[in-house]
């Protein structure tokens, strides 16, 4: 047993390179993603309507807020945790409380299967039937990520953003040229998922491995980290539901176009700037941990990378301000002006999503779980509220999404406030 236990430290021993290398690497590898989706546009703006793309961001909508929850945030304690063997366990626990999630998530895919067919969305009602295994499949390979990152395996992290966004572009060009319309979209982004599940079940497969945990051990870890499950799974919820808000409202006021023209704004916005944040991330995580425990506080390095995600991103938000619509109409297409009207209403709050992103898992560095799920509840209240104004006052639907901007901007300046508190102060 011991000489198991030692193989599976060696094995698993994350590797010792700087912050820039690991954070460099893992931006190279999602830049050339986004690379790949940026120069598809034009065909995909000329294959699809945007109402076509509304079909997959009102399913997106649902499943993006079920699969944030799906493993209760375990994966995030994989990172963390000071034992090797107990980090491979946790892996265990996040796959079987995805299972659980997935349960929840089939009932609700039934009704909302049933609800479409009534006439609702029609179009969309059989894609949601699909909404378990889509769920279970984001718990299960965030827990893989999260291994593979403890281990540094950076380069199969970057791999598997650039060849996970080469097969969903290739597969909506292909669908999308025999005129599959939503449903080649909706075809394109399983494929997409279902590869990062393969290549992260790669890496599960290809380790060494100690003996699969007792129940009694499961049920210690799951109380070892009880704070990821009781506050930072409803923190993500409220997150993620804060996100979707106005394609909620949107679909409510039957504004299928303007739906599509808001999700595919803000996803071509946040290629190059939410791809950056999201790598930085994953390596701002460990580090972060590392100087906690050897110096007391993480300022240092939350100065460095919240001030040189600023420097980055704000050429390119001043830029779009001025520029989106015309952009976007000659970049997709005519029938996308509105995505570039979109564009420039949420581009300042994209910038503060960027610096806020990776800065601000400092909270439950530090274990403020507690603190961090009240902040989103209440913000996740204020974003419905501000943004449902509009509607309840007669105004354009447009205005459903400055009402969003305005509410999550002030939210990101928040935390970046209150993270900064929290990395100089002494652990």
């Amino acid at each position: 047993m011991a000489a198991a236990g030692t193989k599976w430290r060696r094995a698993t021993a994350p590797l010792r390179t700087n912050f820039a290398k690991h954070a460099g690497m893992l931006s190279g590898g999602q830049f050339v993603a986004a690379a790949v989706s940026i120069l598809a546009a034009p065909i995909l703006g000329r294959l699809y309507l945007p109402a076509d793309y509304g079909v997959l961001a009102g399913y997106m909508a649902i499943a993006s807020v079920l699969s944030s929850v799906a493993n209760w945030q375990y994966s995030m304690a994989i990172i963390v945790e000071a034992s090797d063997r107990r980090a491979h366990a946790l892996v265990w626990l996040s796959i079987y409380a995805s299972a659980c999630t997935s349960v929840v998530a089939g009932a609700i895919g039934i009704g909302l299967f049933f609800w479409s067919r009534a006439g609702h969305a029609e179009s969309a009602a059989v894609w949601f039937l699909v909404l378990p295994a889509t769920v279970m499949a984001a718990g299960t390979a965030a827990a893989w990520s999260a291994l593979a990152n403890r281990l540094s395996l950076y380069k199969t992290l970057a791999a598997s953003q650039t060849l996970s966004s080469a097969l969903t572009v290739g597969l909506s060009i292909a669908l999308g040229s025999a005129h599959w319309g939503a449903s080649g979209l909706m075809i394109a982004y399983f494929a997409g998922q279902f590869y990062f599940l393969l290549v992260y079940g790669r890496v599960w497969l290809s380790i060494p491995r100690p003996p699969h945990p007792s129940s009694r051990q499961l049920w210690a870890l799951a109380r070892r980290h009880r704070h990821f499950a009781m506050w930072t799974t409803p923190s993500q919820f409220f997150s993620q539901f804060s996100m979707q808000v106005p394609t909620y409202l949107l679909g409510y006021a039957n504004s299928l176009t303007l739906i599509g023209g808001f999700t595919r704004g803000r996803q071509l916005l946040l290629l190059p700037l939410g791809l950056i944040g999201s790598s930085i991330g994953q390596v701002f995580r460990q580090r972060a941990s590392v100087d906690l425990a050897r110096e007391g506080n993480c300022m240092g390095l939350y100065r460095k990378v919240s001030l040189g995600l600023l420097v980055l991103g704000l050429p390119p938000t001043l830029l779009l301000m001025a520029i989106a619509p015309w952009l976007f109409a000659t970049f997709l297409g005519p029938n996308w002006t509105i995505a570039g009207q979109v564009a420039r209403i949420l581009a300042p709050m994209l910038l503060l999503q960027l610096i806020c992103s990776p800065v601000s898992s400092v909270m439950l560095i530090v274990g403020r779980q507690a603190e961090d799920f009240w902040l989103q509840a209440g913000f996740g209240v204020l974003t419905l509220v501000i943004a449902a104004i509009p509607l309840a006052l007669g105004w354009p639907v447009i205005y459903v999404i400055v009402g969003y901007a305005m509410a999550e901007s002030v939210m990101y300046l928040t935390y970046i406030v209150r993270c900064a508190q929290l990395a100089g102060r002494p652990h």
